[in-house]
C-alpha cells in the first residue's frame, strides 16, 4: 500500500515502486505480474472556517496544536466525503513524546485513563461550540449549505 498526501502523488510513487519490482525481478531472473486496485481514499480537504473555529474553541479549553503541516495522518474515507461537502476532521493530541504516538502502549494507557476522558470532553465541547458558531453565522452557514465544496 502506498500512502501520500494526494492521489496524484500516489500515482507518481506507484510508478517508481513498480519499476523497483520490475528491476528486482530482472535481477532475480524471474518476472513479476501486477494487479492493482484503484486508490480508495481521496485526500482530505479541511474546511477553513470549520477548522479555524474548532481550533479556537479547543485552545479555549486548554488544548494545544503542534506546528504540523496541514496533512492527514493516515487514511480515511472521510477524505472522500470532504471532496463533496465541507468537512472537518479535527485531531487532538496527548502530551506524549513523539515516540509514544498512536498505536503504542503509552498512547493506549493515556487514552484509557483520565487524560483520555479529558480528551473526549474537550473534543466534544470544542465541536459543539464550533457547531453553535456555524448556526449563529449566516454567511458561514450559507456557504456550507451551498451546493459543492
Amino acid at each position: 500500500m502506498i500512502r501520500c498526501d494526494t492521489i496524484a502523488e500516489v500515482d507518481e510513487v506507484w510508478a517508481r515502486v513498480r519499476r523497483c519490482f520490475e528491476v528486482g525481478a530482472l535481477a532475480a531472473g524471474t518476472t513479476v505480474d501486477f494487479t492493482t486496485q484503484p486508490s480508495l481514499y481521496r485526500e482530505f480537504r479541511h474546511d477553513p472556517d470549520l477548522a479555524a473555529l474548532f481550533e479556537t474553541h479547543a485552545k479555549t479549553v486548554g488544548r494545544t496544536f503542534p506546528d504540523y503541516p496541514d496533512k492527514l495522518f493516515g487514511s480515511t474515507d472521510m477524505g472522500n466525503v470532504s471532496q463533496v461537502i465541507p468537512a472537518l476532521h479535527p485531531m487532538l493530541s496527548f502530551d506524549l513524546p513523539a515516540e509514544d504516538g498512536n498505536h503504542t502502549a503509552a498512547f493506549a494507557a493515556a487514552a484509557g485513563g483520565a487524560e483520555g476522558d479529558r480528551f473526549v470532553r474537550d473534543g466534544g465541547l470544542a465541536m459543539a461550540l464550533t457547531i453553535a458558531d456555524v448556526a449563529r453565522s449566516a454567511p458561514i452557514r450559507a456557504r456550507l449549505t451551498a451546493s459543492g465544496n
